[in-house]
């Protein structure tokens, strides 16, 4: 029985559909019952390729990172970071902006190789602090967030897109070497 190769490299625009179809697995996933089904339905490969392709030809910062999770040549997995949007977090930060491992694959450790390789890369980077937001109901990311270290802070906000959806708060983790 040969063991599977895993390998993290950065994102290319090249992957930019692969990265996409992830993402919406994971969305339908995590969040059914948080998001209406119509939305979840509504969820658009081509539109999120070509958005994502774009961001990922020219990142607005040299910061910003999309890390994927390959095993055998086969993307399982993907992190993204880059400079916290919040004000009130300065320079020293860096925000996880989204882990997402293919659905069927929870559990699997996948993601703690994924936080593993964010936390090394904001530890080189200088960072003091990590930030991220997740909905309030997603149990499981927010136990899998805990878990690795990061603790709620007082913040807390609706979702943009949504009147009357979920509630998404903020986690963080100081680093240390």
């Amino acid at each position: 029985m040969s063991q599977s190769a895993f390998q993290i490299r950065e994102a290319t625009p090249e992957d930019a559909r692969a990265i996409t179809e992830l993402h919406i697995r994971g969305w339908r996933a995590a969040y059914k019952g948080l998001f209406s089904d119509e939305r979840l339905a509504g969820l658009d490969v081509e539109r999120g390729t070509q958005r994502r392709a774009e961001f990922l030809r020219d990142m607005p910062t040299p910061q910003h990172r999309w890390w994927l999770l390959e095993e055998d040549g086969t993307l399982v997995g993907f992190a993204t970071a880059g400079p916290a949007r919040d004000d009130d977090l300065g320079d020293e930060t860096i925000e996880l902006y989204a882990i997402y491992v293919e659905p069927e694959r929870i559990g699997s450790r996948l993601g703690k190789r994924l936080m593993d390789h964010v936390l090394a890369h904001a530890r080189a980077s200088g960072h003091a602090a990590l930030s991220l937001w997740v909905l309030v109901g997603n149990e499981r990311a927010n136990h899998f967030y805990e878990r690795a270290g990061m603790v709620p802070d007082e913040r807390a906000a609706p979702i943009p897109a949504e009147t009357d959806g979920p509630i998404k708060h903020r986690l963080v983790m100081t680093l240390s070497d």
